[in-house]
Order: structure tokens, then C-alpha cells, then sequence
């Protein structure tokens, strides 16, 4: 389970793998802001993306998944998903729509370009 997998010949698999990242960022980045909120009586999104994005590379892609399995490049698109998602969260959260719409833009790009090159 969760084993590393770049999906190099699976669009479908790279498509619902990349949007499950996103969908962590998303969660994850409004779990963390709301508790750092607690804790501060502050708005703490960007922060909290910020911890969400490097805790998850760190902890999750270099440590348990070791980076080098499904390459570093997969490590570094997961992680840009992630980052995605949540960039897109906070920004909705926080009714910036030219700042959604700019994450939602970048994700989708990333997304068709990464089904587009595994296309058979």
C-alpha cells in the first residue's frame, strides 16, 4: 500500500494519484492553520502551507518513500500537488479568487501536461 509510483505509462493512474495529493494539501493546510490559529488567536494559512509542504516532503517523500524509488521527480511533482492543493484551499478560505483561480490554473496545467505525456 502507497507504494511509490511515478505512473509513467497510466494517465488515469497520474491524474486520480496527483488529484489525491492535492486533495491532502487541501485538508492537511486547513487542519494545520486552524489549530495553529488556536494556538496564536492569528490567521496562520500561508504558514501553515508552508509546514504542510515541507513536513510532507521531508516526512513523507524523503523519509518513508526515500525520494529515489519512484525518482526525484515524482517526489517533487507529489509534492507540488500538495502544495497546490493547499494553495488553492487558502486561498478560497480566505476569498481570494484571482489567488485560487491562480493555483486551480497551475494544478490544471501540471495535470493536463502530465496526462498528456503518458497518453497511449
Amino acid at each position: 500500500m502507497f507504494a511509490p509510483d511515478a505512473f509513467a505509462t497510466d494517465a488515469y493512474g497520474f491524474l486520480t494519484n496527483q488529484l489525491g495529493h492535492a486533495a491532502f494539501g487541501l485538508v492537511a493546510t486547513g487542519i494545520v492553520a486552524f489549530v495553529m490559529r488556536l494556538r496564536t488567536g492569528h490567521d496562520m494559512r500561508a504558514p501553515a502551507l508552508l509546514v504542510v509542504a515541507v513536513a510532507y516532503f521531508l516526512g513523507w517523500e524523503a523519509a518513508w518513500q526515500t525520494l529515489w524509488i519512484a525518482g526525484p521527480m515524482d517526489a517533487l511533482a507529489d509534492t507540488f500537488f500538495v502544495v497546490c492543493g493547499g494553495w488553492i484551499g487558502i486561498a478560497l478560505w480566505g476569498r481570494a479568487g484571482p489567488q485560487a483561480a491562480a493555483g486551480i490554473a497551475a494544478a490544471g496545467s501540471a495535470l493536463a501536461l502530465g496526462v498528456w505525456r503518458r497518453r497511449r
